[in-house]
């Protein structure tokens, strides 16, 4: 269930966090709500504190019934055959992490006559066990990206190895920084550096990130 003191306890160790980080933005909270019952998802979203949820899977996100309106996020590898599905459940796509899911998001964007907010997953430990683009992937992304016009990126994203170095976490903000003096246009807007979990959010927020996905310490 959700404890409101425990959900105040993180957004207070967040605001700790936070005061010692390089990145000044404000920090969005992402209530990943993967195997909870929808009535504790919506407790989390009665509490105000939280106004974005996340599902690891476009299945589960789909099978909802009676969840609160909230900013929905899908956050879990995403197939070209679950593209068409994802982008009418959910607001923003954060595991983009190819060239050809690029181009099928883009594709069914243009057919549903809507613009794709997505962020790029760039796997920072080049770990085989985990997906995402490599760092050397990234330009090529996004100049690809910025040619298409229902697509709009909106950051970047990254799951950390479970053995976390303080390294990884300042290479994503560095290439979070470079990238957005590098690189703009109407449709690449480098607003979110979505990383740290349960396990690493403070760690995450004091190295950058100003967004996290937090999920089993919530509940």
């Amino acid at each position: 269930m959700v404890n409101e003191p425990v959900l105040e306890s993180i957004f207070s160790q967040i605001e700790e966090a936070h005061s010692v980080s390089p990145n000044r933005d404000e920090i969005t909270v992402v209530g990943v709500i993967k195997n909870q019952p929808t009535e504790e998802a919506n407790k989390l979203i009665l509490s105000g504190l939280i106004k974005d949820i996340a599902e690891n899977r476009v299945q589960a996100m789909r099978d909802r019934t009676g969840l609160l309106p909230a900013t929905r996020h899908i956050i879990g590898h995403l197939q070209t055959n679950k593209v068409k599905l994802a982008l009418s459940l959910s607001d923003m796509i954060q595991s983009v992490d190819s060239l050809h899911l690029l181009e099928e998001i883009e594709h069914q964007s243009e057919k549903m006559a809507k613009t794709a907010k997505i962020l790029l997953q760039i796997n920072i430990a080049q770990e085989a066990c985990k997906f995402g683009a490599e760092k050397e992937q990234l330009p090529e992304l996004l100049k690809r990206a910025s040619e298409m016009p229902h697509i709009r990126v909106e950051g970047l994203m990254a799951i950390m190895p479970i053995e976390t170095k303080l390294a990884y976490y300042q290479a994503m903000y560095e290439l979070f920084e470079e990238t957005k003096i590098k690189i703009s246009g109407e449709n690449i807007q480098m607003r979110y550096l979505s990383m740290g979990m349960s396990s690493d959010f403070q760690q995450a927020v004091s190295c950058g990130a100003n967004m996290v996905r937090l999920g089993r310490c919530l509940f």
